[in-house]
């Protein structure tokens, strides 16, 4: 392409003016020619005046996180295509980690995600529900899963799936496509990003409950009948495997945490229960279809 950007990065933006304002200006000192698109739901034209470097694209209302990302996706031409939320303010090295891993030869990479509000036992549990799995500190190397909150593609080997994410960019369904052709995911650690999730418990239990949904169908719609229904037997186990699988990590990576996850508990229940309810019904559900 001509003038095609060594990096692009993507924001979509869904939240609030005060969440994308710190964003971009954690990007602002790093991003070194990059080319930065703001893909929105809402009007921000104030922000869009103060940072003209910045294209921002209107999506249609009430497009959800998930439509903002592959419109972003689609319109960047970059080398390397990063992916954020801007509720996610990116570390001093975050630009610096990509490339740098990205220039060894890796085509998947993300990087860690640390929580931004820490003064509330609510604001924990959301984080715990949504991010925990990839509290710093992480090694470099290969990873088993990244968050698509912190995340980039080569951008050749993303339009390579394009049919995979052009309505909407679920980065499990992506990481799937790609490992699949024998690809892999890296974990960048520098690559940290601070999540400032700015749900209330009732938003975001909304949210977990589509998110399990649709994990439920698409899971559902890759394996057997008879796969399916232990799926929807075992189902009832999901919040707890999660919660296991949540204090496993704390205990390993962070155990001064172990506090925190305990004063969550209450709100983490409800928000994983949330997950787990969505998940049994895209099992009973099934028929998946992008």
């Amino acid at each position: 392409m001509a003038d095609e950007p060594d990096l692009s990065i993507t924001i979509a933006s869904w939240s609030n003016d005060a969440s994308l304002e710190r964003c971009l200006a954690s990007l602002a000192p790093q991003w070194d020619g990059a080319e930065v698109i703001v893909a929105t739901n809402r009007p921000g034209d104030e922000l869009e005046r103060r940072y003209p470097q910045a294209r921002f694209l209107r999506g249609p209302d009430g497009a959800t996180v998930f439509r903002l990302r592959a419109l972003g996706a689609e319109a960047a031409r970059g080398k390397l295509v990063a992916l954020l939320e801007d509720h996610a303010a990116a570390g001093p090295r975050w630009a610096a980690a990509l490339r740098e891993a990205y220039s060894a030869g890796h085509r998947i990479i993300g990087g860690p995600v640390e929580n931004g509000l820490r003064s509330r036992a609510v604001d924990w549990a959301l984080y715990f529900a949504e991010y925990g799995l990839h509290m710093p500190p992480m090694p470099a190397g290969a990873a088993p899963r990244l968050s698509g909150l912190n995340l980039a593609y080569d951008g050749e080997l993303l339009r390579s799936c394009r049919d995979v994410w052009e309505d909407t960019l679920q980065e499990n369904e992506v990481n799937d496509a790609l490992r699949a052709k024998g690809h892999t995911l890296h974990l960048a650690p520098d690559a940290v990003v601070e999540s400032f999730l700015p749900m209330t418990l009732g938003y975001a239990m909304g949210h977990l409950r589509d998110g399990g949904r649709h994990f439920g169908r698409y899971r559902a719609s890759r394996c057997s009948t008879g796969k399916r229904l232990a799926f929807v037997f075992a189902s009832p186990l999901v919040p707890a495997v999660l919660f296991l699988r949540l204090a496993r990590g704390i205990l390993a990576r962070k155990p001064g945490r172990l506090l925190q996850l305990v004063r969550a508990l209450p709100f983490l229940a409800l928000a994983l229960g949330a997950w787990g309810w969505g998940e049994t019904t895209g099992y009973l559900r099934g028929g998946w279809r992008r």
